[in-house]
């Protein structure tokens, strides 16, 4: 009786490593595993993709200037936490300005200067109308050209402007 209690448990505790391992084993191969590590058979195309994605949704990112009009700069993604008449919203936009050949130079060399002065621009906004397109327009444009010290920055256009 000893012995047949001896050997059930045996049986149930290497029953239960087997399906423990059989269970690491699909873990490892799974796609989530595939795309968490960084050389999976030489490969990472997963990883370089997911962060890819994660730096360009959660970190500023680059200015680029726009294909069909070389005066238009897109400044990236903005996600702003604003107290609008004592609510707390957030504002998140994706700017882009129009400005002259002459200066896309100096914009591009000054990204954490300009990027830093739109969200100023937003923080300051004091008027009654509030956080608006227009408003939001106005002020970027006047602190960006006071910023280049020259009336460069022709227009400012929204490709994303979302209140919550």
């Amino acid at each position: 009786m000893n012995l047949r209690k001896t050997l059930l448990s045996l049986i149930f505790i290497l029953s239960f490593i087997l399906v423990a391992l059989i269970l690491v084993k699909f873990a490892l191969e799974s796609d989530f595993a595939k795309l968490n590590s960084k050389n999976f058979h030489g490969n990472d195309s997963g990883y370089k993709m997911k962060t890819k994605y994660y730096k360009e949704l959660y970190y500023a990112t680059g200015f680029k200037r726009s294909t069909k009009n070389n005066n238009i700069v897109s400044l990236g993604y903005f996600n702003i936490n604003i107290n609008d008449n004592m609510r707390h919203n957030k504002l998140i936009i994706e700017v882009a300005i129009e400005t002259g050949e002459d200066t896309i130079d100096t914009i591009m060399d000054r990204q954490s200067v300009i990027r830093n002065d739109v969200i100023d621009s937003v923080l300051n906004i004091k008027s009654s109308g509030g956080i608006t397109q227009e408003n939001v327009s106005r002020e970027i444009k006047k602190k960006l050209n006071k910023r280049l010290n020259a009336n460069v920055v022709k227009n400012v256009y929204f490709e994303k402007f979302i209140v919550q």
